[in-house]
């Protein structure tokens, strides 16, 4: 497999290669009077797996273009059309003829990756050693000195597309096994992309017809539909609900339905707590709290598979896909529920043969061997099914997608918030609190002598709806807001959300080790000074922020995308990161110095007691007096 990146100047186009399993980086370049090796260049695309991040967009027109013939300039032209013009990428190769050939075997991680962000965003994620915008500007004329410049830049692209292909191996993997399942390429596909190429796939087996994006007409509205399982005994609920039902739904310009105006800024009482609704989900409101079980039952209930639930307890399928799309949905349903199932017996059986020695010790690691590789085979099977079910839901409010279909998106989302808002009625008429909800489940916090309660109601919603509540006990829940959270489980795993929730390819890094040091004092009672000092990692004292326009430091420009640390030696040079635009503070960073180029150790100018006193000011944050 070969990572590639390409660079394209006006004067100088750059495209260079790293084969990932020996390490060797090749390139070729095209200036006036070296063409591009054309040989070398074909071998690769012909005959190996390539990967890059927004290739297909634009390094593979552009590489296909240069193999053709045409020199600088025009690159460069084409270059400035797919990157300025806000026109998909094929229409512009459309209009200059550039067929990018279907047996290039490519991968493209950029919609792999989640969220939405660049190359230097996700290296900052990764923690990459060097975070390097590009060191001379797109317009700038390139001189012999400078190409190796541009090619130590490409190289840094190149080492850091590497990291986010392997990081992203999982997602990869699971794609291939959906593509030789499905019989279509799903490797660069996002998983909502992913969804709908499946079920139009399958539907066209079926019906043999093309399906396509429906027009919704303007001034056009829709309505929610009684789904027959929904009643209150408070009046407001009641109120609210025959309002739902008596509205005409508008849509934005981007085809999102719009919130009834007074239900949006209207909070939902239910005993001590209050509920916003919205299109994407019923949230509670709760700030700075702080709840252990201190001997009392506190609990999550989560809705098991939620919107899939929902689209099959209520027959709900797009009008231009009818009722064969129900079939195939159902079919990924129950798939991926019989693969949870499998998993749970599994999991079960490894903790059993490793409890129990009933066997000898090879034959016992022998089984377990056997069963974790059978574990793995329902695991993918599970993450497939999930895959599917989840990103298929979201294509359903997309206006670009020919799953779109709005009042379906409508029907699910608030049919949720409604089954939701019984259950939180329900199990306050018992007596049982509720502290804290969000889109699919409720927490409880209850006396043991309700307990019986608690189970009574949660049945009883289960029968009235036909939904599934799986539970979760809690010994600690930490909330800086609904969004913000943390929660240490009965088994000492820890549940995080939002700021709490660092690491990965989702979220920028912003000084991790103030939340690992709020965790570690409200778990473990570790002092928050003992933890942020004993950490020698310094990617856990950074911050990566996106910086529209560039920003500078001292003088010195720095790039789209930063990452700086608190420093004790600031007040001598710059007191923050300027925008280059407008001289602006860049947000959270007095006091700090970049840190573009990380090593293993730490700064030696790191200021501990900046971090120690965010750690003592979020722990006010939620709820710690």
């Amino acid at each position: 497999m070969i990572i590639l990146d390409t660079e394209c100047y006006s004067d100088y186009f750059l495209i260079m290669c790293k084969e990932i399993e020996s390490g060797i980086i090749t390139h070729s370049e095209v200036f006036p009077g070296n063409p591009i090796n054309a040989v070398g260049i074909k071998t690769v695309m012909e005959n190996y797996t390539t990967i890059s991040f927004n290739g297909i967009s634009y390094d593979l027109p552009l590489i296909k273009a240069a193999l053709e013939g045409f020199d600088n300039k025009y690159l460069k032209k084409l270059s400035d059309k797919i990157i300025k013009s806000n026109r998909p990428s094929w229409s512009i190769c459309k209009d200059n003829n550039i067929i990018v050939p279907d047996e290039w075997d490519h991968v493209d991680l950029i919609e792999v990756s989640p969220g939405f962000a660049s190359l230097k965003v996700y290296g900052g994620r990764m923690n990459m050693p060097k975070m390097q915008d590009l060191p001379i500007a797109p317009d700038e004329k390139i001189s012999p000195e400078t190409r190796e410049i541009i090619r130590k830049y490409c190289i840094n692209d190149l080492d850091t597309t590497e990291a986010l292909y392997k990081t992203l191996l999982p997602q990869i993997r699971l794609r291939e096994s959906m593509s030789e399942q499905y019989g279509i390429d799903l490797r660069s596909k996002s998983d909502a992309q992913i969804a709908e190429a499946v079920i139009k796939s399958e539907l066209h087996k079926t019906t043999k017809r093309t399906y396509k994006q429906p027009k919704i007409k303007d001034g056009h509205t829709i309505q929610y539909q009684d789904p027959q399982i929904v009643k209150f005994d408070n009046p407001e609920l009641s109120r609210i609900f025959l309002k739902l039902l008596d509205h005409d739904f508008e849509f934005a310009p981007n085809g999102a339905i719009k919130l009834p105006k007074g239900l949006k800024e209207t909070k939902i009482k239910i005993g001590n707590s209050e509920y916003n609704m919205g299109i994407g989900g019923l949230h509670s409101c709760e700030k700075s709290q702080l709840i252990r079980n201190d001997d009392r039952i506190l609990c999550e209930l989560d809705v098991r598979g939620y919107y899939p639930s929902i689209i099959l307890q209520q027959r709900l399928s797009p009008k231009t896909m009818g009722v064969q799309f129900l079939k195939i949905y159902q079919d990924m349903v129950e798939k991926r529920n019989n693969a949870k199932l499998k998993m749970q017996e599994i999991e079960k059986e490894i903790a059993d043969r490793k409890r129990l020695f009933l066997m000898t010790k090879n034959e016992i690691e022998n089984k377990i061997k056997e069963l974790e590789k059978e574990y793995v085979y329902y695991k993918t099977e599970a993450d497939v099914g999930k895959l599917a079910c989840n990103g298929s839901f979201g294509k359903l409010g997309s206006k670009y997608s020919a799953l779109y279909a709005p009042e379906l998106f409508l029907q699910v989302t608030l049919t949720g918030q409604l089954c939701l808002l019984m259950l939180i009625e329900r199990m306050e008429n018992m007596g049982i609190v509720i502290v804290s909800v969000n889109t699919d489940g409720i927490v409880c916090h209850a006396n043991k002598q309700q307990e019986h309660d608690m189970e009574t109601v949660a049945w009883d919603w289960m029968l009235d709806t036909s939904f599934n509540l799986e539970r979760t006990d809690y010994e600690l829940l930490a909330s800086r807001d609904v969004n913000s959270y943390f929660a240490v489980k009965s088994d000492g795993k820890v549940k995080r959300k939002g700021i709490f929730n660092i690491g990965g390819l989702m979220k920028n890094p912003n000084r991790n080790i103030v939340y690992t040091a709020v965790i570690a004092f409200l778990k473990d009672d570790v002092p928050i000074e003992d933890t942020i000092r004993a950490c020698n990692d310094p990617s856990q004292f950074v911050t990566v922020r996106k910086v529209q326009g560039g920003a500078r430091f001292d003088g010195e420009l720095l790039g789209k995308s930063v990452r700086f640390y608190s420093s004790t030696e600031t007040f001598f040079i710059d007191p923050y990161i300027h925008y280059v635009l407008n001289d602006n503070k860049v947000p959270k960073s007095s006091g700090c110095r970049p840190l573009m180029d990380m090593g293993e150790e730490l700064p030696t100018d790191l200021d501990y007691e900046a971090y120690i006193n965010d750690a003592e000011k979020l722990l006010g944050e939620v709820g710690y007096a």
